[in-house]
C-alpha cells in the first residue's frame, strides 16, 4: 500500500511519540519524587508554550516549524496532543505508587498507541465503525500490551489489562487517548490486582 504525505506524517508522529519511553525509564531509575518534579515541570512548561502560541500568534509558526509533520493540522490553532501526553503521564505517576502498575500503564501509552497507529497506516484495511481506527491496528495494540503485561504482571491481569487498554485506545474519548490510556490503565490494573488478591 502506497503512503501519502498524511501517512508519512502519522508515522513521524508515532515515532516521535516513542520518546515517551523516557517516562517509564526514568520512573524505574530515578527517585519517584525527582521524576514527579521533572514530569510536573514539563506540564507547566508546555502550558506556558501553548499559551504563548495563542497569545502571540506570530510565535505559533516559529514554535511549530521545528515539529513540521509531527503536529496535526487540527493542532495548529488548538492545544497540541503533547500537553495531554505530558499530563496523562504525570498524573499516572502521581496517583499510583505500584511501580509495576505505573510502568505497564506508561508502556501501554508508549507502545500500544504507537503500534496501533503505525500498523493502521501500513496495513490497516478493516475500519472499525465510523472511526479512523482499524482492526489490524487495534489487534497489534492488544498484542503489544499483552506482551508488556506478561513481563510485569500475573497473566490474568495482563490479558484483561491489555483488553481494556485496547478498548480505551479505540474509543473516541474527549481530549486525547494519550491522556486517558495510562490513567484508565492504572486504575484498571490496580483494580484487577486487588480482584485477584495480588500484592500491590
Amino acid at each position: 500500500m502506497g503512503l501519502n504525505n498524511n501517512n508519512y506524517s502519522e508515522i513521524k508522529r508515532k515515532l516521535f511519540h516513542l520518546l515517551a519511553l523516557l517516562y517509564p525509564v526514568f520512573y524505574n531509575t530515578l527517585p519517584r519524587s525527582t521524576v514527579l518534579i521533572i514530569a510536573g515541570a514539563l506540564v507547566i512548561l508546555d502550558i506556558i508554550v501553548e499559551s504563548m502560541r495563542f497569545v502571540f500568534p506570530v510565535m505559533n509558526h516559529t514554535i511549530l516549524k521545528p515539529f513540521s509533520g509531527i503536529y496535526r493540522d487540527s493542532e495548529m490553532n488548538s492545544i497540541s496532543t503533547l500537553l495531554w501526553t505530558f499530563t496523562g503521564a504525570f498524573l499516572t505517576m502521581f496517583i499510583f505508587t505500584d511501580t509495576k502498575v505505573v510502568t505497564v500503564a506508561l508502556l501501554y501509552m508508549v507502545f500500544g498507541d504507537s503500534l496501533a497507529g503505525l500498523v493502521g497506516v501500513w496495513i490497516g484495511r478493516t475500519k472499525l465503525g465510523r472511526s479512523k481506527k482499524s482492526l489490524e491496528g487495534s489487534f497489534s495494540c492488544f498484542v503489544v500490551c499483552l506482551l508488556v503485561g506478561l513481563f510485569f504482571l500475573d497473566w490474568r491481569v495482563a490479558v484483561l489489562g491489555a483488553l481494556i487498554a485496547t478498548i480505551v485506545e479505540l474509543m473516541p474519548l474527549p481530549l486525547n487517548d494519550n491522556f486517558w490510556l495510562p490513567l484508565i490503565s492504572g486504575f484498571s490494573l490496580t483494580f484487577l490486582k486487588r480482584l485477584f488478591m495480588l500484592p500491590l
